[in-house]
């Protein structure tokens, strides 16, 4: 099918042409199966040798008290000291419970059970596990996977929450409201919502201190560049010398880019480009600053927030968009006009006019065997204009009758 027969294409109700999130076949469902495919992932990554040991707590839930307010820290410290003795069998819960999750929403039947437990055990994950993305700490960085990646596992399954089908009830087709997320059971708001509260966010966490400091992103890439494959690490050693010294630069950057793309769905109708831009940025994080959240090193726990944004950007795709007639797109032949008002007959000796209207052939037959004759007929087929002297008045003079 040819670009201008797509664009053509329309929507019953809603109108619009075809956008991105229909070409690529994004449905609520697809994104639930996504959200599935990743726990699985993240639930084996839990079930690596490596995690069965004293390293998971000393080296990926410990770290998580630092610089945290008191509270905080103080709860993730306990967890950990209860987790160490037993710290295989905790281990193994974990993995099972995120397997769990996973298979919970590959299967229609399980996915709002699924969908439930998904929340619950986010926010757990994010408070021990991830120490709430350190947005709290004020060295959290949108390079390195702030605000935490878990989280956005809970933000996306709630904007694609089964919706309950309302018999009569219209469903706006164009924009937000075509897209996965915005079909779902809380409406176009909550993806728009969801997108633009993300990237916000992340313009605030660059203009941190830390992340403004000049040397932040090489620190980080450096950090980073350990204990990753041989074929891997020149690359992040590479991109950390080019960016020595232009740290706080780069973070100026990246705040603006991220205000734009949250803000671009807000003041557009057309929100597809910042959408794209936004998922690519995040991939360009993800194998940077993120390492592809460590999983080439056995160490990683799960891939980090770069897919889940690029996710979060598909569940926001209008299927929709509202169309724009382009100068050689056909749009359907012109509307018929109306026929021209026929002119007040001239009125001979200055009488009265006579009554004159606008009829079809067929109107004038039925008229000609009724009261009143026809004095004159002009022009042929429809629209003809005749003018019509009621019986028993006087024709004008020079009319036939």
């Amino acid at each position: 099918m040819s670009e201008v027969a797509i664009e053509q294409e329309t929507a019953g109700r809603g109108g619009g042409v075809r956008g991105l999130g229909a070409r690529l076949g994004i449905t609520a469902r697809r994104v639930q199966l996504a959200l599935g495919a990743l726990w699985i992932l993240d639930g084996l990554l839990q079930l690596q040798p490596p995690m069965f040991g004293k390293g998971f707590v000393d080296n990926i839930i410990l770290p998580n008290a630092q610089n945290q307010p008191a509270p905080v820290a103080w709860s993730i410290t306990t967890m950990a000291h209860v987790i160490r003795p037993e710290v295989g069998v905790w281990n193994l819960f974990f993995g099972l419970a995120q397997l769990a999750i996973g298979v919970g929403l590959l299967s229609r039947r399980t996915v709002k059970p699924a969908l439930l437990a998904m929340v619950a055990w986010s926010f757990g994950v994010w408070w021990i596990g991830e120490g709430f993305g350190s947005v709290l700490t004020g060295t959290a960085s949108p390079l390195m996977g702030a605000p935490g990646a878990v989280v956005l596992y809970a933000v996306i399954g709630v904007l694609v929450w089964p919706a309950q089908e309302r018999d009569g009830a219209g469903r706006a087709t164009v924009g937000l409201a075509s897209s996965a997320g915005g079909s779902g059971r809380f409406g176009p708001g909550a993806p728009l919502a969801a997108w633009s509260g993300f990237w916000l966010l992340g313009a605030l966490l660059w203009l941190q201190p830390a992340n403004r400091a000049a040397g932040s992103v090489h620190d980080n890439l450096q950090m980073m560049a350990q204990a990753q494959p041989s074929w891997y690490r020149p690359l992040l050693e590479h991109l950390a010398n080019v960016s020595a010294g232009h740290g706080t630069e780069t973070a100026w950057v990246l705040a603006g880019a991220s205000l734009v793309i949250g803000v671009g769905p807000l003041v557009s109708r057309r929100p597809t480009p910042f959408l794209v831009v936004g998922a690519l940025v995040s991939l360009a994080f993800w194998v940077t600053g993120q390492a592809v959240g460590g999983t080439l090193t056995g160490a990683g726990t799960d891939p980090n927030i770069g897919p889940l944004v690029a996710l979060l950007a598909l569940a926001v795709l209008p299927a929709r968009v509202p169309s724009t007639p382009r100068p050689w797109q056909y749009t359907g032949p012109p509307s018929p006009s109306p026929p021209p008002r026929p002119s007040r007959p001239l009125c001979p000796n200055g009488g009265k006019p006579h009554a004159t209207q606008v009829v079809d052939a067929a109107v004038m037959s039925q008229q000609s065997s009724g009261t009143g004759t026809p004095t004159a007929l002009t022009g042929e087929g429809r629209g003809r204009v005749a003018r019509w002297v009621p019986a028993g008045s006087e024709s004008p003079p020079g009319w036939s009758s």
